[in-house]
């Protein structure tokens, strides 16, 4: 059972963004368990009779009367969310009950006073690996033929492609690539040092992996994660990382494969490939992937972002032309529309529309909730002060 259906059987009611449950009554004081899905915990609102209000983390409250019925209600609720997963999870040869109705032209026989119902094969195949469809790259360089060699030209602009390599439309050209994708190119431009997009998922590594790679031709001789390797024999190695020789001659290098949806292709369903082996790029895309991550509190999908391509001036770290400096550009997503202040706006509206609630539809709750409130003797004297001061006492 998902968090939010539990917290409903429970009996938690949704205010304010948030889910509430009446706890109890103690020395005058009423305390309210509150609970967000966006994170993780229980907290505690305590409402004096003058109505003051306090919030505290649940722990807080250990060792007083209070903690005993927070427990009961926390385990209720944990209770609620394993029961149906059990229930998923469990490995019956067959369905009883109520759930018979569910499988059509099943043969049975009565057992009991419950029907035996022979189990038939699913609509799809079990353990099955799902893969989302390329739908195109983006580049941020091309191949060039330069002394008779094709050779990596780094660009200061992205170039996106279909999937269709050059060779294949022209069996005269030495492999120099993917074909451009014209059609997407009339909406972005000629030269874009920035495309927008977003993300497909909302863990890390799936957005973005990097591993360790040594290719020879069109085979993968050796990749890993800086503990372990899998050659392409498929035997499984000690990885050095950095301290490979081979990394050190330039023969492995550090690969950076992002996946975003490219806004401008007008497809849902396929996502674009960005790879790098700049190790400038690997660290500000994984770095702006965790903030993004930690920013929207875990949801980072679908944030409208901009894929960017900025040049630096540096040297060469390792490999033939190490010490020599030279123009590199580096890859990086940023939030589209402002700053964090923004972005924090935008995640939180977000935030209320996964819990259930319109941002709109979560202001007029606030409002009414409000409204419902009984006034502190404080703001009933100031009413009376400013509003009725000929009112008798």
């Amino acid at each position: 059972m998902e968090k939010k259906q539990a917290l409903e059987f429970v009996g938690f009611r949704f205010e304010l963004g948030k889910y509430v449950y009446d706890l109890c009554t103690t020395d005058k004081k009423s305390y309210k368990l509150t609970c967000e899905l966006v994170r993780s915990g229980y907290k505690v609102d305590t409402i004096t009779p003058e109505g003051k209000a306090e919030t505290k983390g649940a722990g807080a409250y250990k060792d007083t009367p209070v903690w005993d019925k927070i427990k009961e209600v926390t385990e209720m609720v944990e209770a609620a969310q394993a029961q149906e997963e059990e229930v998923m999870q469990e490995p019956e040869d067959f369905v009883t009950g109520g759930f018979n109705e569910k499988i059509q032209d099943a043969s049975f026989e009565e057992v009991g006073d419950q029907r035996r119902v022979k189990r038939k094969p699913g609509r799809r195949i079990k353990n099955q690996e799902a893969e989302m469809m390329e739908g195109g790259k983006i580049r941020a360089g091309s191949k060039k033929m330069k002394n008779g060699k094709l050779l990596p030209n780094a660009d200061e602009f992205f170039t996106i492609t279909t999937m269709r390599r050059l060779k294949d439309i022209d069996p005269n050209d030495p492999d120099t690539g993917f074909e451009r994708d014209e059609a997407i190119h009339k909406r972005v431009g000629d030269t874009p040092t920035r495309l927008a997009v977003r993300l497909p998922c909302n863990q890390p590594d799936l957005n973005f992996g990097t591993y360790f790679g040594k290719y020879t031709s069109a085979t993968t001789d050796c990749r890993g994660d800086g503990e372990i390797a899998i050659t392409k024999d498929g035997n499984e190695i000690d990885c050095l990382g950095e301290d490979c020789p081979k990394f050190e001659k330039g023969e492995c290098k550090k690969h950076g494969v992002l996946s975003v949806i490219l806004e401008a292709a007008g497809r849902f369903g396929v996502v674009y490939k960005f790879r790098t082996t700049s190790e400038n790029s690997i660290k500000n895309l994984i770095a702006s992937i965790d903030a993004l991550t930690v920013a929207s509190e875990g949801y980072p999908a679908n944030i409208p972002l901009w894929l960017t391509l900025t040049p630096k001036e540096t040297t060469i770290p390792r490999g033939p032309m190490k010490g020599k400096r030279k123009t590199i550009y580096m890859a990086n997503l940023e939030y589209r529309h402002g700053g964090y202040t923004e972005l924090d706006e935008y995640v939180q509206k977000r935030a209320l529309i996964r819990a259930g609630r319109d941002p709109v539809e979560g202001m007029e709750k606030a409002l009414e909730a409000n409204l419902a409130l009984p006034e502190s003797p404080e703001e009933c004297r100031d009413i009376k002060d400013t509003f009725c001061p000929d009112q008798e006492e």
